[in-house]
C-alpha cells in the first residue's frame, strides 16, 4: 500500500470517526430506573423512563441511554405485551446502552459502578427461576438481539440471564444474544450467565458473517447442545479480548462448552481464559469444525470432553495459538490437552511459544495426552513446552522441562497460578518472530523487539529478565513461552521469628525483603498479598518503610496456614514472590521446616485440663493459649499441633 492510499484512508476513517464523535456528543441521554413511576420522559434521573424498551423506542443516532441498577425484563413496555416470550433488547446502530448506574435516589445517580450498581438484562417474565434452568419454561427466547447492526451499536455493563431458546428455529439459538446475520455490534464489561439454548448457543449466538467485538465480558453456566458459551458460525469473525469463559456446558452429542468455531469462522481471541467448561462429547473449552480461530495469551484449565479434546478439539481446523496455556484439562478418551482429527486442505494447526502441561486421557499424562493427532492430522509446534515431549511431533526449540507454575494445585480453581516460577526453563525461551506483527510494533516506528506487546496480565512481552542467562548480554530479550511473562528481580529475604510454637503465642510468619538502591516505598503494591509458591499460601498484608536508606518489607503470614503443609523433614527451599507497582515482581528464597508435634501438645493440654490460676511465666507449661488464666475447650479450639522452625541458609 503506497503512501497516497495510507493518507486517504486516513482521512475518511478520521471523517467517518469525526462524524461519529460530533453525533454522540450532539445525541441526547435517556436514563432509566427500573424504580422510576411509569410516564417519565427519560431526560433526567428525577423523571426516568421506569422500562428499557421504552427508551430504545426513542433513541436515534449519537444518543446514549444510561440505565441504573435494577432488573429488566424485554416484555415491559409501552406496545409490549407482557409474558411475550419473542420480546427482546434490540441493539440500534449508534446508539450506546451503559449500565451500572447508582440511579435516582442514590447521594451521586451519576456514579457508575458495574459491580456495586449491578443491572440485569433477564429473561424471566415471572420471576420464578430456580437453579439449573428451573422455571425456565416461560423465559425470553433471546435476551438480547441484533440485527444488521455494526460496531456503533454499544452495549456496556449488564448482566444478561435466564433467555431460554427452547422453541422453534430461530427460537432455538442464542438464550442470552441472538447475532443475526451480518450482526456486529460492541459488547463489553457484559456477563453472560445462566442462559440455555436447545440446540446453538446458550450464552450468544453468532449467525453468519457476524463479526461482533466482545471486550472484557463473561460467559458462565450457559448450557447448550453445541456452544454452550458462544456458537460462532461460517464467515464470522468475531474479536474478544480479555473475556472468560466458566462452568459453560454442552448436552446430547454436543461439542465447545466455552466456544464452537463452525464453517469458516475466525475467530480472534487475545488474553482470555477458559475454565472448568465441561462438554458432552468434543472440546470441553473450544470445538472448531472446519475454523481457522486466532488465539493469543489465552488460558485452557480445568475444562473436560467426555470424548476428546479436554481442552481444545480441532476438526478440519487450523487455529494458530501463540503464547498460550492449557494445563489440568482432561478427555474420556483422547487428547486432554488439544486433539487434532483429519486434516483440513489449507493449513495444519499451529502452535508457537505455548505450554501443554499437566492434561489427562484415559492413556494418562504423556505427550499423547497433551496434544493428540489423528486421522492423518499433523501440527506444527516451535518453541513449546509439552510434557512427555518425545521429539516426534517435530518442530524447533520445544522442550519437556516441568514450567514451574506458581500455584497450579490450588483446591480453589479462580486461585490457580500458571504464572512462572523464576527458575523455571520456559522464560526466556520462546520465539520472537511468532509474536503478532499487529501487536509487536505499536507506536509504528518498525522496531519489533520494542517492549509493546503485551500479556494476559498487561505486562510487556519483551524484556529481559534479570534472573536467566541472555540478561545483559546485548542480545534482544526474549519472549516466554505460556501466557505469563515473568519479569522478576531476585531480593534478599529471611523469614522470622527463627522458631515458632505454640507456647510463643506468636501469630505471623513473616517473610523480610531488602529492595536495592532506586527503590521507593511507594513501588510497592501492597494491596496485591505477597505468595509462598510451593506452599500456596498467600500474606494477610504487607508493610513497606525505611531502613538505613533502603525499602524493607515486611510480608505478613498467618502461622495457622503452615500447618499441614508438606515439607521435608531435611528444609525445603521456598520461593516468596511480592509485587511492585510497575507490575514487576521481587522474590526471595529461604528454607523452612514444619514440624508435627501434635502428641506433645495433646499430652500437655490434657495434663492441665480445667486447670484455673494459671499465668506467668509459664501459662501451665503452656497449655493456657489464650492466657485466659484456665485451660478449658477454649485452648482445645485453638490447639493446631505444629510449628514452623526456619533453617538458616
Amino acid at each position: 500500500m503506497n503512501g497516497r492510499t495510507n493518507l486517504k484512508t486516513w482521512l475518511v476513517t478520521s471523517v467517518f470517526f469525526l462524524a461519529i464523535g460530533c453525533a454522540t456528543a450532539l445525541g441526547d441521554v435517556f436514563h432509566v430506573d427500573s424504580d422510576a413511576s411509569p410516564g417519565g420522559d427519560g431526560n433526567s434521573w428525577a423523571t426516568a423512563l421506569k422500562y428499557l424498551q421504552d427508551a430504545l423506542a426513542v433513541a436515534t443516532i449519537g444518543d446514549e441511554i444510561w440505565v441504573a441498577q435494577g432488573t429488566y425484563n424485554p416484555d415491559r413496555g409501552v406496545g409490549i405485551t407482557p409474558g411475550d416470550r419473542e420480546a427482546t433488547f434490540q441493539l440500534i446502530n449508534s446508539v450506546t446502552i451503559k449500565g451500572g448506574y447508582a440511579g435516582f435516589g442514590e447521594p451521586d445517580p451519576n456514579a457508575r459502578d458495574i459491580e456495586l450498581y449491578e443491572t440485569i438484562l433477564s429473561g424471566d417474565l415471572d420471576g420464578d427461576d430456580g437453579e439449573d434452568f428451573a422455571n425456565y419454561s416461560e423465559n425470553s427466547y433471546h435476551v438480547v438481539t441484533s440485527s444488521g447492526t455494526n460496531r456503533t451499536a454499544v452495549l456496556n455493563g449488564f448482566t444478561i440471564t435466564a433467555g431460554n431458546a427452547d422453541g422453534a428455529k430461530p427460537h432455538n439459538y442464542g438464550g442470552g444474544l441472538y447475532n443475526e446475520k451480518n450482526s456486529s455490534s460492541t459488547l463489553s464489561n457484559c456477563t453472560f450467565i445462566g442462559n440455555f439454548a436447545r440446540d446453538l448457543g446458550g450464552g450468544m449466538y453468532n449467525r453468519y458473517e457476524s463479526s461482533p467485538a466482545l471486550n472484557n465480558c463473561m460467559f458462565s453456566r450457559n448450557l447448550a447442545r453445541r456452544g454452550g458459551g458462544m456458537y460462532i458460525e461460517g464467515i464470522s469473525n468475531p474479536v474478544l479480548t480479555n473475556c472468560a469463559f466458566s462452568e459453560n456446558s454442552t448436552y446430547g452429542y454436543g461439542g465447545g462448552a466455552g466456544i464452537c468455531n463452525r464453517d469458516g469462522a475466525r475467530t480472534t481471541l487475545t488474553n482470555c481464559t477458559f475454565r472448568g467448561n465441561s462438554s458432552a462429547k468434543y472440546g470441553g473449552g473450544m470445538w472448531n469444525f472446519y475454523s481457522m480461530p486466532t488465539l493469543t495469551n489465552c488460558v485452557f484449565y480445568g475444562n473436560s470432553a467426555s470424548d476428546d479434546g479436554g481442552g481444545m478439539r480441532n476438526y478440519r481446523s487450523y487455529p494458530t495459538l501463540t503464547n498460550c496455556t492449557f494445563s489440568g484439562n482432561s478427555s474420556g478418551d483422547k487428547g486432554g490437552g488439544i486433539h487434532n482429527w483429519r486434516p483440513n486442505s489449507n493449513g495444519r494447526p499451529k502452535l508457537a511459544n505455548c505450554i501443554i502441561w499437566g492434561n489427562s486421557d484415559k492413556g494418562g499424562v504423556d505427550q499423547s495426552a497433551q496434544i493428540q493427532n489423528e486421522g492423518g492430522s499433523t501440527c506444527v509446534i516451535d518453541y513449546c513446552c509439552i510434557q512427555g515431549w518425545t521429539g516426534s511431533l517435530g518442530g524447533t526449540g520445544n522442550i519437556g522441562n516441568n514450567p514451574l507454575f506458581l500455584d497450579p494445585d490450588n483446591d480453589e480453581p479462580n486461585k490457580k497460578d500458571y504464572h512462572l516460577l523464576p527458575n523455571s526453563l520456559c522464560i526466556d525461551a520462546g520465539d520472537n518472530t511468532a509474536v503478532p506483527a499487529d501487536t509487536s510494533d505499536l507506536d509504528g516506528d518498525g522496531d519489533t523487539v520494542e517492549p509493546t506487546p503485551w500479556d494476559i496480565d498487561g505486562r510487556p512481552r519483551f524484556i529481559d529478565d534479570p534472573c536467566t542467562a541472555d540478561s545483559g548480554n546485548g542480545t534482544a530479550p526474549i519472549v516466554d513461552m505460556g501466557a505469563y511473562e515473568a519479569n522478576y528481580i531476585e531480593v534478599e529475604m529471611k523469614f522470622t521469628p527463627q522458631a515458632l510454637n505454640l507456647g510463643s503465642k506468636g501469630k505471623w510468619v513473616k517473610a523480610h525483603f531488602v529492595l536495592p538502591e532506586g527503590f521507593s516505598v511507594e513501588d510497592v503494591n501492597t494491596n496485591t498479598p505477597a505468595v509462598i509458591a510451593l506452599l500456596g499460601i498467600e500474606s494477610d498484608h504487607i508493610n513497606v518503610f525505611i531502613n538505613d536508606e533502603l525499602v524493607e518489607i515486611k510480608a505478613a503470614f498467618s502461622r495457622s496456614d503452615f500447618c499441614g503443609s508438606a515439607t521435608s523433614n531435611d528444609g525445603t527451599e521456598v520461593i516468596v514472590i511480592g509485587l511492585l507497582n510497575s507490575g514487576q515482581n521481587f522474590y526471595g528464597t529461604d528454607t523452612i521446616r514444619i514440624i508435627d508435634k501434635s502428641l506433645e501438645y495433646v499430652a500437655v493440654l490434657a495434663a492441665h485440663w480445667l486447670e484455673a490460676d494459671c499465668g506467668k511465666p509459664d501459662w501451665c507449661n503452656d497449655a493456657d493459649l489464650d492466657q485466659s488464666s484456665v485451660v478449658n475447650f477454649v485452648d482445645f479450639a485453638l490447639f493446631d499441633g505444629c510449628c514452623i522452625e526456619v533453617i538458616e541458609k
